[in-house]
């Protein structure tokens, strides 16, 4: 996060990295971005770690798969991770597969290339028979949208 001057009120502008992709502006107050998000945050669980092409391979070969990209540094990306863990709570034997695509950009291009899917970030793709047959990215990742689709 940089800082871009002060304000009154000792509100100054910020830049955040949204995703890690791009750079908006935002306001902190006390030290704190509305954008901040705690990096802490438990990984999703019950879900396989995609870290190379041949995960993504393996992933993408087996019909039902969920892949669930994301960033740890995005604050849309913690959203669509609780959406994730409450999709899960509720469907624990679903087969969800994740991917950092800071963690394993050259995967996350690979998914791009072999579904023919944009890569955004947080994405999901629903696989059903090798191909995708859903998607949702950013704000419409939601555990109602992902039940509705696995039904």
């Amino acid at each position: 996060m940089m800082m871009n001057g002060g304000g009154p009120l000792g509100i100054a502008a910020v830049s955040v990295a949204v995703c890690g992709l791009r750079r908006v502006p935002g306001l902190v107050r006390g030290g704190f971005a509305a954008a901040d998000v705690d990096h802490q945050e438990r990984e999703p669980r019950d879900m396989k770690q995609i870290a190379s092409r041949q995960d993504v391979d393996d992933a993408l070969g087996q019909d039902g798969a969920i892949l669930f990209k994301y960033s740890m540094t995005c604050p849309i990306s913690a959203n669509a991770r609780r959406e994730m863990e409450s999709f899960l709570e509720r469907r624990p034997d679903a087969p969800v597969f994740k991917l950092d695509v800071h963690e394993a950009p050259e995967a996350s291009e690979y998914v791009a290339e072999k579904t023919g899917l944009e890569h955004e970030s947080p994405q999901v793709i629903i696989v059903r028979g090798g191909k995708p047959d859903w998607h949702a990215t950013h704000f419409d990742v939601t555990a109602s949208a992902l039940e509705e689709q696995t039904a």
